[in-house]
């Protein structure tokens, strides 16, 4: 090695010509003192070497201000002035002085393991960018592009867009009291203060749509459906689906009440219903019941019921009917009589007479047979629900039949007796062996005034030689087939028929009623 002296800067003795051939210098090769460990050699910028400490210490980078500026500690966290950290957890984050510990003001985080950043504010992570380049604010594992935990303001153009090559979508804030919507670049929708919604274009708008079974189960004032079943737009109105054809049902006639969200008209004698607005109704019509017979008689059948109250049933077992609609225009509306009793020597029972709504048309109850002093003898005869056969001395005659959807038969095989009149809701029941008359058979009890009530109920058949062993009248009927017992009005209810040979009248039938009923 070669080693060049430049004349005049080392002093003829300074450096020893071995020394430096090795490129290992000393202090003894330099014109100064020996410092102690950790200083570091300096000048003084006029030519005077020494050893002094530095400032900071000597893990520290001093400034030109004679202050630390970085400090590396002995685990590799560097800090800045000014508060800013790095630290050797891939961590960068400014704290408020001090102890670093707990302090985290901002700063960011750097997993390079799970290829995340992590931005905090408050020792709290506010936001991060996933390895798929998602980014989550207030969310830690956003599953789309952006996703937002909380909500989102926008200032200044007051502007949300979504844009691509083609078009533009966006949602934007006009003013302070009116939201608009637009898709490529044009105003699609906007809501102004009061709420109201303004759409532009020819298109349409797409409601939800769904059977009349899958209708909303709690459903509000306002709501609007496409009903399938119906084939039709529908809404509610607090009380009841509609189509928007409809505006509800309105209409006049009989004893009118509202109870339960429903308008009742009953019709306790003819008369007519008057339609001014037009919609479906529910109804309960029920036809006048037949006369108890004389002459160990059996007693008359309860008169045809028929109804369309969702959940009820009408006579005969049969499920409510169909839903029925009124247009507008005036229904007449007959309520029918009773049937008369049988009479001890005329002998004229007679069945129940038909009610009558519109369409429907509920049939009168059979009268009872019988047998008196005329040696007049009649069958139980059919009818909305059949009449009972009688017996008495080897002689009888035979029940009536119930009518299918309205009630059912008369009671039969009464020995020396009566048995009960056919009811809405049940047979009647057959004459004891010379002891006790049939039952009759039970009504059906219905709703649709708010109240449950029980109706169309079978005479009872007579006994016999006990007058007071009359079978017991069906609910609505009447009971004690002796002493002329009538149906209850206004309930179809059969008349008893009557134990007495010689003297005493069959009961009269009970007359029917019509109930018609709408939401409002």
């Amino acid at each position: 090695m070669t080693t060049k002296i430049k004349s005049g800067v080392i002093a003829a003795g300074a450096v020893d010509a071995s020394a430096l051939s090795d490129n290992s210098i000393t202090i003894a090769h330099l014109n100064c003192s020996d410092g102690t460990n950790g200083q570091v050699l300096s000048t003084d910028g006029s030519g005077t070497l020494s050893f002094t400490d530095m400032t900071g210490g000597v893990d520290g980078i001093v400034s030109s201000a004679d202050a630390t500026a970085i400090t590396i500690d002995s685990a590799e966290n560097v800090e800045f002035v000014n508060n800013i950290r790095f630290t050797n957890d891939k961590f960068i984050y400014s704290y408020n002085g001090g102890a670093t510990t707990g302090e985290v003001r901002a700063g960011f985080k750097f997993d390079g393991t799970n290829e995340v950043v992590s931005a905090y504010t408050n020792q709290l992570e506010r936001m991060r960018i996933d390895s798929s380049g998602n980014v989550g604010i207030g969310e830690i594992s956003p599953d789309e592009s952006l996703v937002v935990n909380g909500g989102v303001k926008i200032k200044s153009t007051n502007k949300l867009s979504f844009s691509n090559t083609s078009d533009q979508t966006y949602i934007h804030a006009v003013g302070s009291n009116l939201l608009a919507f637009g898709t490529d670049s044009t105003e699609r929708m906007r809501i102004d203060s009061s709420g109201d919604i303004t759409m532009s274009g020819t298109g349409s708008v797409k409601i939800p749509s769904g059977t009349t079974a899958q209708r909303p189960s709690s459903p509000t004032a306002g709501m609007v459906r496409y009903n399938t079943t119906e084939s039709y737009v529908e809404y509610y109105n607090g009380s009841a689906w509609f189509p928007t054809s409809e505006t509800g049902v309105d209409a006049s006639g009989g004893t009118e009440t509202t109870v339960g969200g429903y308008k009742i008209h009953t019709f306790t004698t003819s008369g007519t219903l008057t339609v001014t607005s037009g919609g479906d109704v529910e109804y309960l019509v029920i036809a006048g019941g037949g006369g108890g017979g004389c002459g160990t008689a059996g007693g008359g059948g309860a008169g045809g019921y028929r109804t369309n109250v969702s959940g009820e049933t009408s006579g005969g077992g049969a499920s409510a009917e169909s839903s029925l609609n009124l247009s507008t225009g005036s229904y007449t509306i007959i309520v029918g009589a009773g049937g008369a009793g049988g009479v001890v020597s005329t002998s004229n029972v007679s069945n129940g007479s038909n009610s009558i709504f519109g369409s429907i048309t509920s049939i009168g109850g059979g009268a009872g047979g019988e047998g008196n002093t005329n040696n007049t003898r009649a069958a139980g005869q059919s009818g909305g629900s059949g009449g009972g056969d009688w017996s008495y001395g080897g002689d009888s005659e035979t029940n009536g039949s119930g009518t299918s959807g309205q009630g059912y038969d008369g009671g039969t095989g009464a020995n020396d007796g009566g048995s009960g009149g056919g009811g809405a809701g049940a047979v009647g029941g057959s004459g004891s062996n010379s002891s006790k008359g049939g039952d009759g058979g039970n009504g059906v009890s219905s709703s649709i005034t708010g109240s449950a009530v029980v109706r169309g109920g079978g005479g009872g058949g007579a006994g016999y030689p006990d007058a007071s062993s009359g079978g017991t009248g069906g609910g609505g009927g009447s009971w004690y087939s002796n002493y002329t017992q009538s149906g209850t009005a206004n309930t179809g209810g059969g008349g008893a028929g009557d134990y007495a040979y010689a003297s005493g009248n069959g009961g009269n039938g009970g007359s029917g009623i019509v109930i018609i009923r709408y939401a409002v």
